[in-house]
């Protein structure tokens, strides 16, 4: 019977030192639960701080874009214009040349030098109308680099809101 005491006096005090580790184990458990609290709520801070700075970001890079459309569709305007007005003088200027070539004989050496200047404004409005093509293409390939950056932007942001929401169900 003694012996029996014994092993429950025995098993009663490891019992007790057991709850007492497990007593110890629940607090820093809790302390921990408390300082991932603390840094959840500091990087859902972050997490949005971050999101509406790409948004910021987003709002300006659109902006942008539609600033640099708004002028690449006034400057292909302004092209097409001038291509129009190039294109119109060049008719002119070659009708004027077929009847510079077409003259009297005696009026030769002067239509020859009508011809040479009409050549050298046909030549001219030609090359601004190549100008005009070319600074077209330039624009264009401006407004594919924003757009380019706006799909960037859009990753980034969507990979935060995808950060942000396993932070939020964790």
């Amino acid at each position: 019977w003694e012996a029996d005491n014994v092993r429950l006096l025995a098993a009663c005090r490891c019992a007790e030192e057991a709850e007492r580790e497990c007593r110890k184990e629940l607090e820093e458990l809790q302390e921990v639960c408390v300082e991932v609290g603390k840094e959840l709520v500091v990087a859902k801070g972050e997490a949005q701080k971050e999101r509406q700075e790409l948004e910021v970001t987003a709002r300006r890079a659109m902006e942008e874009v539609r600033e640099v459309r708004a002028r690449q569709q006034q400057q292909q305007w302004e092209s097409e214009l001038r291509v129009k007005e190039a294109e119109k003088e060049a008719e002119s200027l070659k009708r004027q040349l077929e009847d510079a070539k077409g003259g009297w004989e005696r009026e030769k050496k002067t239509r020859r030098e009508e011809e040479s200047v009409l050549e050298e404004r046909l030549s001219e409005a030609e090359i601004r109308m190549e100008n005009g093509r070319q600074s077209e293409e330039v624009l264009l390939a401006k407004v594919r680099g924003l757009e380019i950056q706006r799909g960037d932007a859009e990753e980034k942001l969507r990979i935060l809101d995808e950060a942000r929401n396993k932070v939020e169900d964790q």
